[in-house]
């Protein structure tokens, strides 16, 4: 069964309401240290922390904000957006060295967005560790050659896209105010179609709560592609070859098949 949200969207915009006059102008929007993020958390019996609170008001998470301000008849203060594209030739997922930002460019935001469910038990699987740079600077990471395989898995069976997706790099935020927990990068591994992939959650799972990602990339449903084998990695690499090893060759392949073959 899909989580529920912490917060509802119409609690979210009633105690939004209340607290609206220090939303009306972006030049005076309440920094980060304010006591308002406090006080907001309190009034939502602490469902989301004093940093969720922030995040969610200041990205307009859900339209929360601009909810509030219609129902008032307050006119939405929209933010400038300062987009940057950052390309990546890193292998296999690596992160990134720099503390860069990851938010939403022009070409992002023009992508179709899905939303793929993930379960706690799937979390866990692919936490890594920390990786110190060369720098001296120390970053959390995702496990090496076994988140890839795992978010490659769902994001095609729960969107049945004929996209091969690769992953570029990922970043776990150091910042509490970084506006997503969590952001991977890719594209399809096809040369014809080279779509491009963003997948981010907002903020860090609750233990043993089930949660969604959402991902960015165009729909090619319909859409012709050559066929091309993912790789296998870490586990899944393992497990498929035990597989194969016990059951056959043919009979793995065979049973492939009709696990990802949809009859209508």
């Amino acid at each position: 069964m899909p989580p529920k949200a912490r917060v509802p969207v119409a609690d979210a915009v009633a105690i939004l309401k209340k607290y609206i006059v220090h939303f009306k102008e972006r030049d005076k929007f309440p920094i980060y240290s304010s006591i308002i993020w406090k006080e907001i958390s309190r009034d939502l019996a602490n469902k989301w922390t004093p940093h969720n609170v922030y995040v969610n008001v200041k990205n307009n998470r859900r339209k929360m904000l601009s909810i509030a301000c219609e129902e008032l008849g307050i006119v939405f203060p929209e933010e400038e957006q300062n987009f940057s594209m950052h390309k990546s030739t890193l292998e296999d997922s690596e992160t990134q060295s720099a503390d860069e930002s990851f938010e939403l460019d022009e070409k992002w935001a023009g992508l179709d967005e899905f939303k793929i469910y993930r379960t706690a038990n799937e979390w866990t699987s692919i936490q890594g560790g920390e990786v110190t740079y060369k720098d001296g600077r120390t970053y959390n990471t995702l496990r090496k050659g076994v988140y890839t395989s795992v978010l490659a898995d769902a994001i095609q069976r729960q969107t049945d896209l004929p996209c091969c997706f690769d992953f570029d790099n990922h970043k776990l935020a150091r910042s509490s105010r970084a506006a997503h927990y969590l952001n991977v990068r890719g594209h399809c591994r096809r040369q014809k179609c080279l779509n491009p992939l963003y997948c981010y959650i907002d903020e860090e799972p609750c233990e043993n709560e089930d949660f969604y990602m959402t991902v960015r990339t165009r729909n090619t449903l319909g859409i012709k592609h050559e066929d091309l084998r993912r790789q296998l990695r870490g586990p899944e690499r393992k497990k498929a070859g035990e597989a194969a090893f016990y059951k056959g060759c043919g009979n793995f392949l065979k049973e492939q098949v009709k696990e990802k073959t949809k009859f209508g």
